[in-house]
């Protein structure tokens, strides 16, 4: 049982690191949308989008298998969509 507790304290460890990584990224493209807005820009880049979803697709563990790959693409899809939702509303 223990074993369980231990594994569930290191989810919870990789949980706080993903939030500290979800608010870097949150300010990273605030500035990046700053910046859009100042020179004009689309402030919407699907191939930028695409090229981030498709990013490591290349690495074996993506590779060799699909379903953690089609995994990967829908966190990475889910992350520029909510992200989008956030800075129309900040």
């Amino acid at each position: 049982m223990s074993s369980i507790i231990q594994l569930r304290q290191e989810i919870e460890k990789l949980h706080e690191e993903l939030l500290h990584l979800i608010l870097k990224r949150k300010n990273l493209v605030s500035q990046i949308w700053e910046i859009k807005k100042t020179n004009r820009r689309d402030m919407i880049d699907l191939d930028r989008e695409k090229a981030l979803i498709d990013q490591f697709d290349q690495t074996p563990e993506l590779q060799n298998d699909p379903a953690l790959k089609n995994f990967y693409h829908n966190v990475v899809k889910n992350i520029i969509a909510e992200n989008k939702k956030y800075a129309r509303k900040a």
